[in-house]
């Protein structure tokens, strides 16, 4: 989990915030100014996670399964603590 989620860190940069939901769950909040687009930043995420894992000298592939939900107008900000 340490491993995946200092991946999908470096994918994401300084566009946005990873947060584990529990699990192997994680959510990324990207800002409203990102320099990439939604799309760019999830292809980069899975680059990211294609690559093996190595553990002890093995090779672990990892899934993933993404998916993607956009605020409208009249959504409500909360502020980040």
């Amino acid at each position: 989990l340490v491993e995946v989620a200092s991946r999908i860190g470096r994918a994401v940069r300084g566009d946005g915030k990873v947060c584990r939901l529990g699990g192997d769950e994680f959510a990324v909040l990207l800002r409203p100014d990102a320099a990439r687009p939604p799309k760019t930043v999830a292809g980069a995420i899975l680059a990211e996670l294609r690559r093996p894992i190595v553990y002890a000298g093995t090779p672990l592939s990892i899934g993933a399964s993404l998916g993607m939900s956009r605020a409208g107008a009249h959504e409500v900000s909360l502020p980040v603590l």
